[in-house]
């Protein structure tokens, strides 16, 4: 209800000062003032188009001023109506500061209709209200251009006294905030900056009424102390924003865990940009079929949950859409959406316009920005120690069992050789050969890894009979109780047969260890449309389809209480290999049930087709 009032307040208030601007509209056009120094070798409506120009540059380029880190933003716009009092007619300039405020407005796609509306409207009536005040008085000034120039500035503060009265009344109504004491506090500050303002307008005044050929006297040095200040500003806000994003990049660094990480983020996020509601999303992978949602809506409305991608609403997944724009700046919203090693993030921060009368603009999008990598770095810091945590429970039991083997065979040799028979002495040898090999095996995988992830490895091709290396590779396997089944047709690829060796020993391996002792493994080689395919089928239980692409990341287990558990990058291994052949992998389910493992290896040339006989010489 409260943001409903809000709004309705605003606009109630908007419309009330639409309604004097219109009164004091009519009122200017009626009476007979006239610019007590309008030039006549300028004509008015050139001098109008100037100082709406004037206007619209003061009003987009706000000065903003830092006390006691509390922001307060003015603008330049007494300098040109303080010009125009003098050289324009009083509905002329009351049109005319309209019209600045809207350029520059319009100009910043970015602000909500009603602070729009207010800041046109607003400033209308300060210079109607200006306008009114000055003629009046000048009238009784006899000519005097000192004591005219005099009621100027005291016209100009005080329909900025106004208009500062306004802007507090309005954030007031909207946001419930907003005390006397930070109105006299606007005031003290902005009425002095108003005044100065109004002096160097009529410096200008003055030059204008001499020779306006003198004009860059004043132009220059105001306009070099304008671009000194925009520079300190722009400095003194980025050294803020900095400090922010380091106090909330070590509070975020703090957190062993992930969802901790993004809370301290979002909690940042909210408090730096004043937002109703500030929230991330972390898609895991492109597949996953669920996100992890980290929200903060105030000081006591924290959420964080895992919410499946079809629950989330509509708006959050067009922002996860890979197709959508990565980044998205309005007047109430701003959010970017940056890729993880894996998956994506999306950092979204909200204002109401019923709630905030602030308005987000591109230093905003900037620090979002920053946040959102932050966020990045913290799921790829989460993954990783992931991945640590599953390798060394992984690589510990591999390593684990045939040690144990190993140490428990050698110490039995050692203490009772003298007295074993040759028959259990070669048990004990080929034992300890068996685990041995185990070892090397785990070894190559994890060296494989590394070598791959940083680049070494390139697949050294040549043209050899792929379903003659898969058959020299089964009969070089243990089968533990399977029956393992070759079949295809010989096929001519140009591969690396070291790689593809590999790839063959995994599957097959994978297979037996996952399916039960007595059932058949099959390995096929079949011709595609695009080169050939490897496929491997056992009669196991089969993968989860919501594991398919899960069980080719390294050290991920699918089974962990699987008496043999593996270490997870066997699967990962065949993915890279066949990568580096330019092919895929794909994951689904037999016909008996169990999985079908099919790696495609794409023909980077026109193949021959299959041989019926296999070439023993040239």
């Amino acid at each position: 209800m409260r943001t409903r009032d809000g709004s309705v307040r605003a606009w109630g208030l908007t419309a009330a000062i639409a309604a004097a601007v219109l009164g004091v509209g009519v009122y200017l056009v009626r009476s007979d003032w006239a610019a007590p120094h309008q030039r006549q070798d300028l004509p008015a409506w050139l001098i109008a188009a100037l100082l709406v120009a004037a206007i619209a540059v003061a009003e987009s380029h706000r000065l903003n001023l830092y006390a006691e880190r509390e922001t307060h933003s003015f603008t330049l716009s007494e300098l040109p109506t303080t010009v125009g009092l003098f050289l324009l007619s009083p509905a002329l300039l009351l049109a005319v500061r309209g019209t600045g405020v809207a350029v520059a407005l319009w100009r910043v796609h970015h602000k909500a209709p009603v602070k729009l509306l207010f800041n046109v409207v607003n400033g209308a009536l300060e210079a109607g209200l200006a306008a009114i005040v000055f003629h009046f008085l000048v009238g009784l000034a006899d000519g005097q251009r000192a004591t005219e120039y005099l009621i100027a500035i005291v016209s100009v503060v005080g329909a900025t006294a106004l208009g500062i009265a306004a802007v507090w009344l309005v954030i007031r109504l909207v946001e419930g905030s907003r005390s006397w004491a930070e109105f006299r506090d606007a005031a003290a500050l902005g009425l002095p900056i108003a005044m100065a303002n109004a002096a160097v307008g009529l410096s200008f005044v003055v030059v204008l009424q001499l020779d306006p050929a003198l004009l860059w006297i004043p132009v220059v040095p105001f306009g070099v102390l304008l671009l000194a200040y925009r520079a300190y500003e722009a400095q003194w806000k980025q050294k803020d924003t900095l400090g922010f994003l380091y106090d909330t990049a070590v509070d975020a660094h703090a957190h062993p865990r992930l969802d901790g990480s993004l809370l301290e983020l979002v909690r940042g996020c909210r408090a730096h940009l004043d937002a109703e509601v500030a929230e991330i999303v972390v898609l895991s992978r492109p597949d996953a079929g669920a996100a992890l949602v980290v929200c903060v809506g105030g000081e006591d409305i924290e959420e964080v949950r895992t919410t499946a991608i079809a629950d989330l609403p509509l708006d959050t997944r067009r922002r996860l859409d890979a197709d959508a724009p990565a980044e998205h700046l309005s007047a109430e919203t701003v959010s970017v959406r940056a890729g993880t090693s894996e998956g994506g993030i999306t950092l979204l921060a909200v204002r109401h316009p019923a709630r905030n009368m602030a308005t987000f603009g591109p230093s905003d999008l900037d620090t979002v920005r920053a946040l959102t990598r932050l966020a990045v770095m913290a799921a790829d810091r989460s993954e990783l120690e992931e991945m640590k945590s599953a390798f060394l429970s992984a690589v510990s039991h591999e390593l684990r069992t045939p040690l144990t083997v190993v140490m428990g065979a050698a110490a039995t040799l050692k203490a009772r050789s003298d007295v074993m028979s040759l028959d259990q002495r070669d048990q004990f040898v080929d034992r300890l050969d068996k685990q041995a090999h185990k070892l090397d095996r785990l070894l190559s995988d994890l060296l494989d890894l590394d070598r791959l992830s940083r680049g070494m490895l390139t697949p050294r091709r040549r043209r050899i009979d792929l379903l003659g290396l898969v058959s020299r590779v089964v009969d070089t396997l243990d089968p533990e109780g399977h029956t393992l089944r070759i079949t295809g047709s010989p096929f001519i690829a140009d591969v690396d047969p070291a790689l593809i060796e590999r790839v063959i020993e995994n599957l097959v391996r994978n297979a037996v260890k996952y399916s039960p002792a007595g059932t058949t493994i099959t390995v096929g080689v079949t011709p595609t449309t695009t080169g050939v395919a490897i496929s491997v089928d056992d009669e196991g239980p089969g993968i989860p389809e919501s594991a398919r692409q899960q069980v080719l990341d390294p050290f991920f287990r699918l089974h962990h209480d699987h008496p043999q558990p593996g270490t997870g990058v066997g699967l990962t291994l065949v993915k890279r290999f066949a990568q580096l052949h330019d092919g895929d992998v794909t994951i689904g389910e037999g016909r008996s049930g169990g999985a079908r493992v099919v790696v495609d290896l794409p023909q980077r040339e026109q193949q021959r087709p299959p041989l019926a006989v296999v070439p023993t010489a040239v």
